[in-house]
């Protein structure tokens, strides 16, 4: 145990940024399912706002029948409730990823998404939230049990980089941009208006790194700063010292 004047997070964050957890959107017309899960479990989640079918999202719309011809000369009436159009799901699609969307804000947890190709694909291609997995889980949900889709969702999460090397690698891309700053001050600054997104920290920060003993002047303010980060909704990831840039110990990817 150390006391100080600032919490040592930096030694917590490996067990703080495992990126286990993330989310599965079970779509179909006819019923929307959210789950939350990890590589143990999975389990219902509430979503406010989301809507349970395509006709609990467009409700207010009504399909007046329309007149159709075949071949064989026989005529009869189609359309109505059931017969909609690629319009009406895409505001299905709309609804269900604004829900999400506020659902998941604050958090970097990867979307699974389930459903018939063309739903899920669409859904996709677009959703508005920023880690939504770019591959789908094609099939009828309403047919496969949780157990099955826990598995998939697992299986896919699994084949997926992880947080922390997309992370990086978008600290590496935003380098001398503006958007991805090394400097304890300039990290500090950002932390305290709410500016950072991705917080990346050494491991040899960390209590699996090299580093021991008390908190020097450097690892207080990075302390400082990463409790301010976490505290208004940043991800924190640990990283080897050699995927930083040369010199530094820390990086944070700012929000603008």
């Amino acid at each position: 145990i150390e006391i100080g004047r600032t919490p040592d997070t930096l030694r917590l964050l490996p067990y703080l940024s495992d990126g286990t957890d993330y989310a599965v959107l079970a779509l179909s017309q006819n019923q929307v399912r959210v789950f939350r899960a990890n590589q143990i479990s999975i389990e219902t989640m509430d979503v406010e706002g989301l809507p349970t079918s395509l006709d609990d999202a467009l409700w207010y719309v009504r399909r007046e029948p329309t007149l159709e011809r075949h071949g064989s000369g026989e005529a009869h009436m189609a359309g109505g409730g059931q017969n909609y159009r690629k319009s009406d799901l895409q505001q299905f699609l709309h609804l269900i990823d604004k829900a999400l969307c506020s659902a998941l804000t604050g958090t970097h947890a990867p979307l699974v998404v389930i459903g018939v190709g063309y739903e899920a694909s669409m859904f996709i291609n677009e959703s508005h939230y920023r880690h939504v997995v770019r591959t789908p889980i094609t099939g009828n949900p309403d047919s496969i049990d949780l157990r099955t889709i826990h598995e998939r969702s697992r299986a896919l999460i699994a084949n997926q980089p992880g947080p922390a090397s997309a992370a990086t690698a978008r600290a590496q891309q935003l380098a001398g941009t503006g958007r991805a700053v090394t400097d304890p001050a300039e990290i500090h600054q950002a932390a305290e208006i709410g500016a950072i997104d991705n917080f990346l920290v050494a491991a040899s920060l960390t209590s699996n790194g090299s580093y021991r003993g008390r908190l020097d002047d450097l690892r207080e303010q990075l302390a400082c700063s990463l409790n301010l980060a976490l505290t208004n909704g940043a991800a924190a990831f640990v990283v080897a010292d050699d995927e930083l840039p040369v010199g530094s110990v820390a990086v944070a990817v700012l929000r603008y």
